[in-house]
């Protein structure tokens, strides 16, 4: 019984990881590769490996916390925070808004510790396993500043940059 209680507390976090990261489009990814980025920035294989850790530790330390009596404030909390991560993939990739990309990530790192903190008040060890997620999220929140501020102008979906290049395509009438 315990441990479905912990899959399910781990499923959670990854399901909404997978379904943020499969709801973009393959163009989006290839746009992002043109992109200049920071020397920090690790290989894209790196990516999905420690995101997977980073969504089971969020999930081994919500079943720690929840085990341990954390509350609805708890949980709440929880599921703001994993919404407000999983909103950062649609906002960057989809939207390509590089600078509300990096502004939602300032608002995931300032409130992360708080997050960490309602932990540690209910388990230490949910406290401390989600350290080295926060490490990942301030690395995350740098490359999307740097992406932001080296990559000036507007960035448009793929819809908008076909309209636009067609319309440039397209013979336009002169006022007489």
């Amino acid at each position: 019984m315990e441990a479905m209680i912990l899959v399910r507390h781990m499923l959670l976090p990854l399901t909404m990881g997978l379904a943020a990261h499969f709801s973009v489009e393959p163009r989006a990814r290839h746009w992002h590769r043109t992109l200049r980025k920071s020397h920090w920035t690790p290989p894209p294989v790196a990516f999905p490996l420690v995101w997977l850790g980073c969504y089971l530790n969020l999930g081994f330390a919500t079943y720690r916390a929840a085990a341990a009596g954390a509350g609805t404030h708890q949980a709440v909390l929880y599921l703001l925070h994993l919404v407000l991560v999983n909103t950062w993939n649609p906002v960057f990739f989809a939207l390509r808004r590089l600078r509300a990309a990096a502004s939602l990530l300032a608002v995931i790192v300032t409130t992360t510790p708080f997050l960490i903190y309602q932990m540690a008040t209910w388990d230490t060890l949910s406290a401390l396993v989600l350290l080295p997620y926060y490490c990942w999220l301030l690395l995350l929140a740098h490359l999307s500043f740097y992406m932001a501020e080296h990559n000036p102008g507007p960035h448009f979906g793929p819809v908008k940059d076909e309209l636009m290049n067609a319309h440039d395509a397209a013979p336009h009438c002169k006022a007489d």
